[in-house]
C-alpha cells in the first residue's frame, strides 16, 4: 500500500512547498487547527496541543476510537499485509498496543488482554483500510487518502504515535510506582523499567526474544521520562529535592504538572527541536555515564 509522500513542489515561483520550513510551518497549522476544532472550548494556550495529543476525541463517521489513537493504528499498520491474513493482522496488533500489552504481561494481569475488543476492532479496521482495497470495488482508498494528505498526514500520524507510546510510558511509571517503596524512600527502579519497557516494547516481541534492553535514542527517551516522574520532578533527590523541585515546579506548573509538562515538551521537541541550537539533555546524560562509570552500551 502506499504510505504518505511529501507533495509534489508547484512549478513556477518561489513557494517551494518541499521546504523544509514551509512544510513545517503548513504542518504546524493543520495541527493547531485539530486541537483547535477539537478541544472546543473556545481558547487556544500553551496546554491545547497537549489536552488534543491526550484526549480521546470522536471522528464523525469513524465509531472505532478516538483521533490519536486512530491515526497511531493507522500510522502502525502501513505496509503490514504481507503473508497469512491471521498472523499479519495479530502482529500489527501487537505492535500497535504493545506498551500496554506488556504492561498487563508483566503485571500479571494477562487476562485483562481480552477485556477491552474496541482496541482489537480498531486495529483490524485500520490494519484493513491501509493493506487492503475496498471490498467489491476494488479501490485503494487509502492510497487515496494517505497521498492527498502528503508529508502533512505522515507528520500527523508520526506525532500521534509518539504521544500515545509517551502517554503509555507515563501510565506504566505511575504503576510501577505502586511498588513498595525500597530503601530510597520510594518506588524508583520498578517504575523505570516499566516505563522503559513500554516505551521500547516492540523490541520484545515476539516475546520469545526474551527481555533484552538495547541503548538507543527510543529506549533513552524513555529512561529520561520515567527518571523524571519518579524523581516527582526532581522533589525526591536528598538534600537538594526541595530547592530543585521547587524551580522545576515553578515552570511544570504552567502546564499542568509533571506529566504534562513531559507531554508538552515531546510535542515541541518533535515539532521545533530541529531549531533549538543546543541540546540541553545530551550533555548531561554524557556526564551522567562518565561520572558513574556505566556502561552505554
Amino acid at each position: 500500500m502506499a504510505r504518505s509522500r511529501s507533495p509534489k513542489a508547484r512549478k513556477g515561483g518561489g513557494f517551494d512547498l518541499n521546504d523544509a520550513n514551509i512544510h513545517l510551518g503548513i504542518t504546524t497549522a493543520v495541527i493547531c487547527g485539530l486541537a483547535f476544532y477539537f478541544n472546543g472550548d473556545g481558547g487556544f494556550d500553551q496546554n491545547s496541543l497537549t489536552k488534543f495529543f491526550t484526549g480521546d476525541h470522536a471522528i464523525p463517521y469513524w465509531p472505532f476510537g478516538g483521533f490519536v489513537i486512530t491515526m497511531h493504528c493507522l500510522n502502525t499498520c502501513q505496509n503490514a499485509g504481507g503473508g497469512f491474513w491471521v498472523n499479519s493482522f495479530a502482529q500489527a496488533f501487537f505492535a500497535c498496543f504493545a506498551g500496554p500489552i506488556l504492561a498487563a504481561v508483566l503485571s500479571g494481569n494477562a487476562a485483562g488482554l481480552a477485556a477491552d475488543e474496541g482496541n482489537a476492532t480498531l486495529v483490524f479496521a485500520c490494519w484493513y483500510l491501509t493493506n487492503h482495497n475496498l471490498p467489491f470495488a476494488n479501490f485503494d482508498l487509502w492510497g487515496a487518502i494517505s497521498n492527498a494528505g502528503g508529508g502533512h498526514l505522515s507528520a500527523v500520524m508520526d506525532l500521534c504515535s509518539l504521544c500515545t507510546t509517551t502517554g503509555w510510558i507515563i501510565a506504566a511509571v505511575g504503576a510501577g510506582s505502586g511498588s513498595a517503596a525500597g530503601w530510597f524512600g520510594n518506588s524508583w527502579f520498578v517504575p523505570m523499567a516499566f516505563g522503559a519497557m513500554a516505551g521500547c516494547a516492540g523490541d520484545f516481541f515476539p516475546l520469545s526474544k526474551g527481555i533484552k534492553f538495547k541503548n538507543s535514542a527510543g529506549m533513552e527517551r524513555a529512561m529520561l521520562i520515567s527518571f523524571f516522574l519518579c524523581s516527582n520532578g526532581l522533589t525526591n533527590f536528598p538534600f537538594v529535592g526541595d530547592a530543585l523541585g521547587g524551580a522545576v515546579g515553578q515552570v511544570t506548573g504552567h502546564f499542568g504538572g509533571n506529566e504534562g509538562f513531559v507531554m508538552f515538551l515531546t510535542i515541541f521537541n518533535h515539532m521545533f527541536g530541529q531549531f533549538v541550537p543546543v541540546d540541553p539533555i545530551a550533555p548531561v546524560v554524557d556526564a551522567l555515564y562518565k561520572a558513574s562509570g556505566l556502561n552505554r552500551g
